[in-house]
């Protein structure tokens, strides 16, 4: 399996270390509810990918294609959990699979210290169930903090670091917002394979993720070097479990 799929992955299978750890202010905690998976939510983002490939020669490949998350209450193994689907649809360009590999079900619980991720299931059918189960996203979130998590590449594994680094405007098709940033790295090697990724999330008060940037170098044994670039922007949010406005 390319590496691109694991990192793809990684924007919601995360294992974080004890907030002990952290660094940063601990006094400070951001305004607002960026706790954002609630059953009845949907969000639907603009996406566009770019591939390059470097073996003798150089490729590259570009497209755009339409993600949807939405959240529903469920029970799963047996306690009370959170079902997030992502669906893709209309992919256009020349790598489709770029997107298509970003589809697929979570299974969150909200336990006192965040989100914890308990299982991700493929469009296919196949389910991965983490034992134990995945901090997602801390309760309270703070300014400065950190967390890591370890991912398996090239049969060894990689340590990445997530920081919640303070606020930013962030313009999307929907509007105008506010939004916490929180940016993740790491590097991973392996029988002469080599991945160095990074990711940055925007998630605005009481709507949840408004923006992804992700960024990916990888080089492999073979010689082949890939970089992937995908964006996705928030252009609808909806809320069925919204009180109705005064």
């Amino acid at each position: 399996m390319r590496a691109y799929i694991a990192y793809a992955l990684l924007l919601s299978v995360v294992l974080l270390v004890p907030l002990a750890g952290c660094g940063g202010s601990h006094d400070a905690v951001f305004a607002g509810d960026y706790y954002i998976l609630k059953s009845g939510r949907a969000w639907t983002y603009d996406g566009t990918y770019w591939r390059q490939e470097r073996t003798r020669a150089t490729a590259e490949y570009t497209g755009a294609f339409r993600l949807t998350r939405s959240c529903s209450d469920v029970t799963y193994a047996g306690r009370p959990a959170l079902r997030v689907e992502t669906t893709v649809s209309d992919v256009t360009g020349d790598r489709p699979a770029m997107a298509q590999e970003l589809a697929g079900i979570n299974y969150y619980v909200l336990e006192p210290a965040g989100y914890y991720l308990q299982a991700h299931q493929t469009p296919g059918g196949s389910v991965e169930v983490y034992s134990p189960a995945r901090l997602w996203l801390p309760v309270p979130l703070r300014p400065g903090q950190t967390w890591t998590w370890v991912e398996e590449w090239f049969g060894s594994s990689a340590t990445a670091t997530c920081t919640a680094t303070g606020m930013e405007e962030e313009q999307v098709p929907l509007g105008t917002f506010d939004a916490v940033q929180l940016l993740a790295g790491a590097q991973a090697s392996g029988g002469g394979n080599w991945l160095q990724y990074t990711w940055v999330r925007g998630i605005a008060s009481e709507i949840g993720i408004v923006r992804e940037t992700r960024s990916s170098d990888e080089t492999y044994a073979t010689g082949e070097q890939v970089r992937t670039d995908l964006d996705l922007e928030l252009r609808n949010y909806s809320d069925t479990h919204a009180p109705p406005a005064p």
